[in-house]
């Protein structure tokens, strides 16, 4: 770092002699006042002119945890998204959906589709996913219930593999051709109810979001594989072999000494636990579970009236503005389930 000299008064009288001293610090002492040197003068607020500090003048990784004050970040700052999902209940049994959120969901609130539909418990089981379990105990019909929720997001934007995703919809249909359920939200169902976290830590100025993780040596593979069988036994409530926790002691440490890397979140995490949680419904008897197109111009535009308009969708298609089309599309998406068109009903009428 250039250093800073202040130059005495006596040095630039009209009687003194031009020095290469004085020389020096007229060409050094600029560069020391760009490079915040020790003793320079500081810019002042008033020297930036109005719209003069962007992205492009943060240095990467420039502002952290100590640069933001104290009660600063409110609930404007925190990247977070609305959720809206139901699912129809049988007489006097239970339904099941994941939450959109995941673990990072903030908050829900449910109810019925009448005032006197009887939802009384809700239960979660012992998976990855946050499933809300509900019951209802009204013996002569079934019932929908309606969960909103708020949630942290993961890491948008996504990419299936056809470009990138607006809205994701999936739809539980019956064998009649009824919707049964609809879910739909800004992230798919598995960015936050899978085994891979690809949670933002945090942002660089130009949006990428990155996951900051301990980087094992190579040798310690062998223990990520064995690691992967103990969740596998851990999930099936099953016992650990002497072996297994010799590998589990191992790979404990070896992940306490490795040092804190910043990973770039990708596509491919993203999509890793895509066919681990495909969809929020359970697969049942005589009923389909299908995504709505999340590349076409309606999924961006749906996304879009939902952010900035606090348009409910899943009310545009109990409406019936909205309509689903059983011509299965060849679209990137979770192993199995089929992706299809939709659009507005009657398109063709004049506008109101």
């Amino acid at each position: 770092m250039t250093a800073y000299n202040a130059i005495p008064a006596a040095d630039i009288d009209p009687d003194s002699p031009l020095t290469t001293s004085l020389m020096t610090h007229l060409r050094d002492n600029p560069i020391a006042i760009s490079e915040g040197s020790t003793g320079a003068p500081k810019n002042q607020t008033a020297s930036y002119a109005a719209g003069s500090v962007d992205a492009a003048a943060i240095a990467a990784d420039a502002v952290g945890q100590s640069e933001i004050a104290a009660n600063a970040v409110g609930s404007g700052e925190l990247k977070t998204a609305t959720a809206s999902q139901s699912v129809s209940v049988p007489s006097l049994g239970t339904a099941d959906i994941v939450l959109t959120g995941g673990d990072q969901t903030m908050g829900y609130f449910y109810g019925g589709s009448t005032l006197w539909a009887d939802i009384t418990s809700i239960a979660h089981d012992q998976t990855y996913a946050a499933r809300a379990r509900f019951y209802n105990s009204n013996s002569s019909f079934a019932r929908t219930v309606y969960v909103h929720s708020r949630y942290v997001q993961a890491s948008p934007p996504y990419d299936l593999g056809d470009g990138e995703c607006g809205l994701f919809i999936y739809v539980q249909i019956a064998a009649n051709g009824d919707i049964l359920g609809l879910s739909e939200a800004a992230d798919p169902i598995w960015a936050h109810n899978g085994p891979t976290n690809a949670l933002a830590d945090s942002y660089d100025k130009d949006g990428i979001g990155y996951r900051h993780v301990r980087k094992l040596p190579p040798d310690a593979g062998r223990l990520s594989v064995a690691m992967a069988a103990v969740r596998e036994k851990t999930a099936a409530g099953q016992a650990l072999t002497a072996l297994e926790v010799s590998a589990l002691s191992r790979y404990t440490a070896a992940f306490k000494a490795a040092p804190m890397v910043r990973e770039r979140i990708t596509n491919e995490m993203k999509n890793a636990d895509m066919n681990v949680i495909p969809s929020p419904y359970q697969q049942q008897g005589g009923t389909t579970i299908v995504m709505l197109d999340p590349v076409s111009d309606l999924s961006h535009e749906l996304l879009h009236l939902k952010e900035h308009q606090g348009v409910n969708v899943s009310e545009l298609f109990e409406l019936g503005a909205l309509e689903i089309s059983s011509t299965e599309l060849n679209r990137a998406g979770p192993t199995g389930m089929p992706i299809v068109d939709f659009g507005w009903k009657n398109a063709g009428a004049a506008a109101i």
